[in-house]
């Protein structure tokens, strides 16, 4: 059956090219979002088989602050981390995030946790 990794991620996106990565974000977090509608970044990330079902799940959701133009994230799941999915995302949005991205995860097994805090650079 093979092992699970559970894992939450929390972090913010500034809406300055919401179309394509609120895109990504919202088809991976439910599946039956609209299709993509431009060409996915050229990442790591998207050359696994599961990238697309990382963030499936009702525990994955997003809030927009009109106010301040930011979109929150917070993708919470567990699946099979195989082709190291999690650190390839974490690469793929930190050039978009505007506040720190933090988290964990935790391979089924594993005695300890792996912690996230990466830093914003659109500050």
């Amino acid at each position: 059956m093979g092992m699970y990794t559970d894992y939450a991620l929390k972090f913010s996106i500034e809406t300055k090219d919401p179309d394509l990565i609120e895109d990504i974000l919202s088809f991976m977090m439910s599946g039956d979002y609209p299709a993509i509608k431009r060409p996915l970044p050229d990442h790591p990330l998207f050359k696994t088989s599961r990238w697309r079902m990382m963030a499936k799940g009702s525990r994955s959701f997003k809030t927009k602050d009109e106010h301040f133009g930011d979109v929150d994230f917070m993708l919470i799941g567990a699946f099979k981390n195989h082709d190291d999915e999690i650190a390839k995302f974490i690469d793929w949005i930190t050039p978009y995030l505007c506040d720190d991205l933090t988290g964990y995860s935790h391979y089924e097994g594993a005695l300890f946790s792996t912690a996230y805090f990466v830093e914003a650079l659109n500050y």
